[in-house]
């Protein structure tokens, strides 16, 4: 353990000293214009850090053995390794094209010799299926059981390929400090804006799975079992289903009209309406943000005093007046919700014309009318889409459901009907279905609290209910499908295992007879 403390804070010490040494050299004899060197060789430069590359080497031959007491897998470096190698390994086959293209025209490439261009695609190549083979190692066993750790010295191929990389954007593309923020505005704001985007997905979605993985236990008993609960809970997710129907169905009906566009392949889209949709979406933050922050805050306390009167047996007097304190409460809040989103609407509408003018985005005054028509539609639906979030509350799925299929129906008919007229109409069939939705949402929950005790106690089963459906079934199905592929594998492998007894008893019995 020493020996391995004292080689990490060498590789350390060393590793800064070459970064500062690197950045004095770009700042004192680099053209900051250019890139190019002032003084000495420019392959020079790249010898320390070639040298440098047998600092983790060294270690990993002098200090003692992989401890017994690490795990033979790792499941997330596994994947990791396995993701990295497979992106290394695409990137240089990718690059074979460009390569033969500079071998097959050399008096083209003057100033890019064959060799290089080879170069670059044998390195991550190599690099690539190294991380393959270990990130396999790491979810089959490193070897730590079988005594097989493998040797450092196939470890130098990653650093390799990332200093020839080095190498090559530097010497056959100069940069240096002073080129930076040059090349950093060539980065257009569309791509800036998509790499955002993907990455806060992604963040996203690697967040969600931990959490996953930490809160459901880690059985493979019954893996597709979990199915069955679209049986018992089907109201929900046919309400997101048809809610997500018809906030976007206008887009892609708008897509295959007059004002729709082919960009490539499947990608079609209608800038003139997709455009001003976008900004009027923005609108509606709100509302989504009134919502988590002021109404579940202040609502969600007597919601559940009002319950927990009930479910513990509170006094008729107790609960009316818990009652009447979260209706009040509720109401006051939608009301502040709806003014609010009121009061942005008609500041966005009111100041829209001359600020859009103002923007490099091209409106036009039909882009206009888009815009101001979407704005009060979104507004309409994110109001609509709250109230329809405390009828979940109470659970009223059977409303929630219909509200969210009037939305989508609606929605999907009003704008196909709109295709049929003038484009400087297009916009109204959402704005309908939008209205149609707040309309219903609101008398809806009106109606619903009007008799709210004998909705929450009159109408649940007398008896539990277990509902069976087709996902149960499907749920089923898999798990009949998963335990015969199971069995067939543990037949064969003890099959092979038991070929393997056989052969070496054999193996056995020869050396025997020889003997003898």
């Amino acid at each position: 353990m020493q020996n391995k403390r004292f080689y990490a804070v060498l590789v350390l010490a060393v590793g800064i000293v070459l970064a500062a040494l690197h950045v004095a050299d770009l700042l004192q004899w680099m053209d900051a214009s250019t890139g190019f060197a002032l003084q000495a060789s420019v392959w020079a430069r790249y010898l320390p850090w070639l040298a440098a590359l047998a600092l983790p080497y060294l270690p990993a031959r002098r200090v003692a053995a992989q401890p017994t007491e690490l795990t033979d897998t790792n499941l997330p470096l596994g994947c990791c390794m396995l993701m990295t190698g497979a992106l290394l390994l695409g990137s240089g086959l990718l690059s074979v094209s460009s390569a033969q293209t500079i071998s097959a025209y050399p008096e083209l490439y003057a100033t890019t010799p064959a060799w290089t261009a080879w170069a670059d695609v044998i390195t991550p190549v190599l690099a690539g299926a190294w991380l393959l083979v270990y990130g396999w190692r790491a979810l089959t066993g490193f070897g730590v059981r079988r005594q097989k750790l493998g040797g450092a010295l196939p470890g130098l191929v990653l650093p390799l390929a990332f200093l020839w990389r080095l190498v090559w954007r530097f010497q056959f593309v100069p940069a240096s400090l002073g080129r930076i923020p040059c090349t950093l505005r060539v980065l257009s704001a569309v791509a800036a804006l998509l790499f955002a985007v993907v990455l806060g997905y992604g963040v996203m979605l690697v967040w969600d799975v931990l959490l996953l993985h930490r809160y459901f236990p880690q059985s493979r008993k019954h893996p597709w079992l979990f199915l069955q609960w679209v049986d018992q809970f089907l109201p929900l997710a046919l309400t997101g289903l048809l809610t997500t129907i018809g906030l976007f169905a206008h887009l892609v009906i708008t897509w295959c009209g007059p004002l729709g566009i082919k960009v490539k392949g499947l990608f079609y889209g209608a800038p003139y309406y997709d455009v001003p949709a976008m900004l009027a979406f923005l609108t509606i933050l709100i509302t989504t943000v009134n919502f988590v922050v002021s109404v579940e805050v202040n609502f969600y306390p007597t919601y559940r005093s009002y319950y927990s009167l009930l479910n513990d047996g509170g006094t008729v007097k107790d609960i009316t007046v818990a009652e009447n304190e979260m209706l009040a409460v509720l109401n006051r809040e939608l009301h502040y919700t709806a003014l609010k989103q009121l009061l942005v609407t008609a500041a966005v509408i009111s100041l829209e014309k001359t600020v859009l003018n103002a923007l490099p985005l091209g409106f036009s005054d039909v882009m206009h009318g888009y815009f101001r028509v979407l704005c009060v539609g979104y507004a309409l639906y994110a109001v609509g889409n709250t109230v329809m979030l405390i009828l979940l509350y109470f659970t009223d799925y059977s409303g929630a459901l219909t509200a969210s299929a009037l939305f989508a129906g609606s929605t999907v008919v009003f704008t196909v009907i709109g295709q049929f007229f003038t484009t400087s109409l297009f916009g109204f069939g959402f704005l309908m279905g939008a209205s149609l939705f707040a309309i219903y949402a609101t008398f809806r929950l009106a109606s619903y609290t009007d008799n709210l005790p004998y909705r929450v106690l009159g109408q649940q089963p007398i008896v539990a209910q277990t509902k069976r459906g087709r996902f149960t079934e499907l749920g089923i199905l898999l798990e009949h499908g998963e335990q015969r592929v199971d069995q067939s594998l543990h037949r064969s492998g003890h099959a092979r295992s038991s070929d393997k007894a056989n052969i070496a008893e054999t193996d056995v019995i020869i050396g025997r007879n020889r003997k003898s």
